[in-house]
């Protein structure tokens, strides 16, 4: 991995530590970890694939043997979307951690910088 990306990964997992930490318990917040790591893992390999897929686009020729030939989807808009299914679900696990009152609260939250 470059080290662009592990910054990356490092500074996306202390952001999620950051808001996790006060808002669980010591035991949900030790089960939180594999979660919180995979969802900073899947959220740096998201914004990669972005670009990938800006710089790229959406499709992608092919060519199977002589006489077929055209565009599909490309690769990385396949991975980005079963990506960002998985990533949605780690993040309401995460959510679920939490106590009931503050689940709306965080919701909100990764809502809005998931969206800016």
């Amino acid at each position: 991995m470059s080290s662009d990306r592990e910054k990356a990964l490092r500074k996306e997992t202390n952001r999620m530590k950051r808001i996790f930490k006060p808002l669980l318990d010591d035991t949900a917040y030790a089960v939180s970890q594999g979660l919180i790591n995979n969802a900073a893992f899947m959220y740096v390999t998201l914004l990669s694939l972005q670009q990938e897929i800006l710089l790229n686009g959406c499709v992608e020729e092919y060519q199977n043997g002589a006489n077929q030939s055209g565009l599909k989807e490309s690769s990385a808009v396949k991975v980005y979307n079963n990506m960002i299914r998985s990533y949605n679900t780690v993040i309401k696990n995460l959510i679920g951690l939490l106590p009931d009152e503050r689940q709306s609260e965080v919701q909100d939250s990764l809502t809005a910088f998931i969206t800016k």
